[in-house]
């Protein structure tokens, strides 16, 4: 699916933790996909040895809530906390 972020969008960078993974190739990579597929990201990764997920997004589209409530769809065993703008 190719997201779509407009040209003049207003991007901007977090970092947050996600606990509760378990492990890289199912809860990361699940994490991950579903955070690029949605509307307005730029890019994410979610790094599974360190917990942390980093995502560039338009902030016209999207925000900390949006972003957290996106994760916890994937599995209610995950936990977002520490969530910062980062540059």
């Amino acid at each position: 699916k190719k997201t779509t972020i407009a040209e003049n969008a207003l991007l901007a960078k977090a970092e947050f933790n996600i606990d509760g993974m378990t492990c890289a190739i199912g809860c990361a990579a699940i994490i991950e996909k579903s955070l690029v597929d949605m509307n307005g990201i730029k890019t994410a990764t979610v790094d599974f040895e360190n917990k942390i997920a980093t995502v560039e997004y338009d902030m016209g589209q999207l925000n900390e809530k949006k972003l957290t409530t996106r994760v916890l769809e994937n599995g209610k065993q995950f936990k977002v906390s520490n969530y910062k703008e980062i540059l």
